[in-house]
């Protein structure tokens, strides 16, 4: 008798999860993930069998590399849409503290030295 029970209680806890909008989004990035990193060793598969240039075959390689995270990183994004209100405005002040941080290393604001109260020659 037990054993049916704990079946039951792990199909209502199967079916809660199913009602999640969380897990069915966990499961399509997953599914999505997997699929554009197949396609991306597909076409580096490819660039190793018919391109002859080993350096032309190393960049193609390089770039589908990039070019499927960058896919997948806009796939997550639209998959999580309606969860990345937050991290936008998170990347946001963090993009222009990087901002601030870099324009004061390039052009770092002058110094001035005033001990004797005349300047340097």
């Amino acid at each position: 008798m037990t054993r049916g029970r704990g079946m039951v209680e792990v199909q209502k806890t199967v079916a809660q999860w199913w009602n999640d909008p969380l897990i069915i989004q966990l499961i399509i990035a997953a599914a999505g993930v997997v699929v554009i990193r197949v396609l991306a060793a597909l076409l580096s598969h490819w660039a190793g069998r018919y391109v002859k240039d080993s350096q032309t075959r190393y960049r193609i390689r390089k770039v589908t590399a990039l070019i499927s995270y960058l896919v997948i990183i806009l796939f997550l994004a639209v998959v999580f849409r309606n969860r990345l209100g937050g991290l936008a405005i998170g990347l946001g002040v963090a993009g222009a503290g990087i901002a601030s941080t870099t324009m004061q290393l390039v052009n770092p604001p002058p110094l001035t030295v005033k001990l004797s109260g005349k300047l340097p020659e």
